[in-house]
């Protein structure tokens, strides 16, 4: 493709996605043929890239992502003062308190949901691009209002099949090292809040995540469209490090308040919990809205907002950089 006479295995790949669906390859010694589903190859290529991609990056940001949920959650009585008040004051008492083990707690359970997550999300949203742009006539989409529509089903795919992964997840966070096991706080979930609890906070989530996941994989579309690149067509690296980094910082701060809103349902029956800490009880995503106004004001929306920019430039941008 680059005129050089060679097939390297890039452009090998390239060949396979355009290929037909079925390519009938002759085995030697047989008289049949043997039938290669590419759409299958694909889709499997593309299931096992995203998952991969998100595991690698978020591990490299968990003690960022664990932070981050503790500024979320923790509430604390006006005129008490706040146990994490800064990203550096709370990385060393967590490492005080609990060492190295604590700066990921909750990373394997995070992996064990960002894989079908990432994996659900990449996959669906070229399914989704290819059905809309069927529906519209055309080859592909080419709007960004397109490819944030895309975008946004496919967050809201990924998220509906791998909640409850996100619920426990966010409460294993807020634990400190004498809390009780995962098994046991799973069982105790399900005996005392019942298993819809699970789903708590899945309505702010669906909300938040149409703009985030959309804002997220449309401004990276667009920006890496608009950056140079090489002569083969593809991407360099460091602009889809770049790429990838602003779209991340756009999706999460115009999703961050209902992302909040959403870990503090999932915590809020953790009674004795640091999480609980003179919390009020949230009836629902607008009690809770209104509540931490009241509380916090406008700036309680965006507790923990720094940590999270932190973490979303190698997490995001990662990701799509080790996807591609």
């Amino acid at each position: 493709m680059n005129n050089d006479k060679q097939i390297d295995f890039e452009e090998f790949k390239i060949f396979l996605s355009r290929a037909d669906n079925l390519l009938q390859i002759e085995v030697p010694g047989r008289s049949r043929f043997m039938h290669l589903n590419t759409t299958a190859d694909v889709a499997l290529r593309t299931l096992l890239a995203g998952g991969v991609a998100g595991c690698i990056s978020r591990s490299l940001v968990s003690p960022l992502e664990r932070l981050k949920i503790l500024f979320q959650t923790q509430v604390h009585h006006p005129g008490q003062k706040a146990k994490y008040t800064s990203v550096s004051g709370a990385l060393k008492t967590i490492w005080k308190e609990e060492g190295l083990r604590g700066m990921f707690r909750g990373n394997g359970l995070n992996c064990l949901r960002i894989f079908p997550t990432s994996a659900i999300q990449f996959y669906s949203y070229d399914r989704y691009k290819a059905l809309y742009a069927k529906i519209l006539g055309k080859e592909e989409l080419t709007s960004p209002t397109e490819r944030l529509v895309a975008g946004g089903a496919a967050g809201v795919t990924a998220l509906t099949i791998t909640y409850p992964l996100d619920f426990l997840r966010a409460r294993v966070s807020v634990l400190n090292k004498s809390d009780t096991s995962l098994w046991n706080m799973f069982v105790n979930i399900l005996k005392k809040e019942g298993p819809f609890a699970l789903y708590r906070g899945l309505f702010p989530s669906m909300l938040g995540v149409v703009p985030y996941v959309g804002m997220d994989f449309a401004t990276y579309d667009t920006l890496k469209r608009l950056v140079p690149h090489r002569e083969d067509g593809t991407l360099d690296p460091k602009w889809t490090l770049a790429c990838g980094a602003v779209g991340g910082t756009v999706g999460q701060t115009v999703s961050y308040p209902l992302e909040l809103v959403r870990r503090r349902l999932q915590v809020q029956n953790m009674l004795g919990s640091t999480a609980n800490s003179g919390q009020q009880h949230y009836k629902g995503m607008t009690d809770a809205l209104i509540k931490i106004f009241k509380h916090d004001g406008f700036v309680g929306y965006y507790r923990g907002l720094w940590p999270n920019y932190l973490k979303v430039i190698p997490s995001i941008s990662g990701k799509f950089s080790r996807f591609n």
